[in-house]
């Protein structure tokens, strides 16, 4: 996307025919790499920048452009997506349309996945800025200030402006989504903080490299802490934090350096001294704190029982139940189908309803995940058959105080038949399994007419995640036997 803005702006300046080519190539790239999305912004910034230029907006050939591009993105997608499947049919439902749908119009308007405020951004943009976010009340005065100062201010508030209001809107976010607005934070940034610089505004640049030094020391007396709070119990036994810890004597040496040094100067270094400790700070982050984050976040523990198989040969079955994620496909060595991560029931015929359908189901899921979640388990690898029941009436609870009584119980008797065809699926001959979050497993097992004879192989944390590995009773073990414990009704 930076390669694309680039070659507009090139483009803006002496209309040469190779930057269109850039333009769209990297687009294609964008596509590619991350789907759909990556169209927003050039096409964004087009129709925002030439808005009252139509003969040069139109130069740009932005829908032949746009066109190629889907075109040749579609003949890498669809043959992937066929060889991928078991069936071209399918193939072409599930896996082209249905993933298209889903991280397209799903993610953005009926907010599937990653739900956010229209607010988020405002909250995630300062830390991901960090430390240049510490000059952020600066910038934005500075920005407003010289927001008419010809073509590339206006170039880079095209940018970015219209980009930021479109993802705000939509419902589904990550930080990520705006990761292609980044480059021009920079150049805003850097421009804003050196007319401080130029200034001498010795005041600004003082107390904001104090503020930044005062936050490093927090930090390394925060990691010099870590390994004497609950936190570290959650790490486990065989966790080594004495990495962190040295790691830790590091950052709070230098945040007291930094103030030091800042103080004297009054400021004079104190752009200097940030740009040079943060460097040094994440340098040293991949040697001391993501070992000990991998351990917290790493799916190859819970995905080893499927990679064994996968790389002897066994032909074998893989679900993903209520989520999906790539690192699940990479380290089980195996691809997964999706189940329960997108619509339940047939699609309706317009787009209104379909908005309005994805709108009632979030809600309808919500409130069957928020019947569970209450329900005490003794054990969530073998779930007694009277706890299956209070389960099952939890939801029935949870459903009867809804304003929308009618509708979500019509979701939940469509939510029990999509799960009763996928419970026969799963129980049918050959080894299948199942990665699952605890949460979704309670409603999913709670609501089985007939939950099926499994086996949990593995429980882990991933990140935020409780994740369950699951066989069904034609799973064995590396030896031929059948793993003894069962979740049975």
């Amino acid at each position: 996307m930076t390669a694309a803005l680039y070659a507009l702006c090139r483009w803006n300046a002496d209309r040469r025919l190779r930057w269109l080519l850039l333009l769209y190539a990297a687009t294609t790239a964008g596509m590619l790499a991350k789907g759909p999305p990556a169209l927003v912004f050039p096409l964004l910034f087009i129709l925002v920048y030439y808005r009252k230029d139509r003969e040069r907006r139109r130069a740009t050939h932005w829908v032949a452009g746009t066109a190629l591009a889907l075109v040749i993105v579609l003949l890498w997608f669809i043959p992937a997506r066929l060889a991928g499947a078991d069936a071209a049919p399918e193939a072409v439902q599930e896996g082209v349309a249905g993933n298209l749908f889903r991280n397209t119009v799903g993610r953005l308007f009926l907010g599937v996945s990653k739900a956010q405020a229209p607010w988020y951004y405002a909250t995630t943009i300062p830390v991901d800025l960090f430390p240049w976010s510490l000059f952020l009340p600066w910038t934005l005065w500075w920005t407003w200030k010289h927001r008419g100062d010809g073509r590339p201010m206006r170039f880079l508030l095209c940018w970015v402006v219209p980009a930021l209001i479109f993802f705000s809107l939509s419902i589904g976010k990550r930080a990520i989504y705006i990761l292609p607005l980044f480059p021009a934070f920079a150049i805003l940034a850097a421009v804003s903080i050196e007319a401080l610089r130029r200034e001498e505004r010795l005041r600004w640049l003082r107390n904001t490299g104090l503020v930044f030094a005062l936050l490093v020391a927090a930090l390394g007396g925060a990691l010099l802490a870590l390994p004497h709070t609950p936190f570290a119990e959650e790490l486990g036994p065989d966790a080594d934090l004495a990495d962190v810890t040295t790691f830790g004597v590091l950052v709070l040496s230098i945040g007291i350096l930094t103030l030091v040094v800042v103080a004297v100067q009054r400021g004079r270094t104190a752009t200097n001294m940030i740009a040079v400790v943060t460097a040094l700070l994440l340098g040293n982050v991949v040697g001391f704190i993501f070992p000990v984050v991998n351990g917290l976040k790493s799916a190859r523990a819970v995905c080893a029982p499927v990679r064994e198989r996968a790389e002897a040969g066994e032909d074998f079955r893989l679900y993903s139940v209520g989520f999906s994620r790539e690192e699940y496909i990479f380290y089980a060595r195996h691809f997964h189908e999706e189940r329960f991560t997108g619509f339940v029931g047939e699609m309706p015929d317009t787009m209104d309803e379909l908005m309005a359908a994805g709108k009632l189901q979030k809600h309808a899921r919500k409130v069957v995940a928020e019947g569970v979640a209450e329900v005490p388990v003794a054990d969530i690898e073998n779930i007694a058959p009277e706890e299956r029941a209070a389960l099952r009436q939890a939801i029935e609870d949870a459903i009867a105080q809804d304003e929308d009584l009618e509708a979500v119980l019509a979701f939940e008797q469509e939510l029990i038949r999509e799960i009763d065809i996928f419970a026969t699926e799963f129980a049918g001959s050959g080894p299948a399994y199942m990665f699952v979050q605890e949460e979704d497993w309670r409603w999913l097992i709670a609501l089985m007419s007939a939950p099926p004879e499994v086996t949990v192989l593995r429980q882990q944390g991933v990140g935020r995640r409780n994740v369950l590995l699951i066989a069904n009773a034609s799973a064995t073990d590396p030896g031929g036997q059948r793993f003894p414990r069962t979740v049975t009704d």
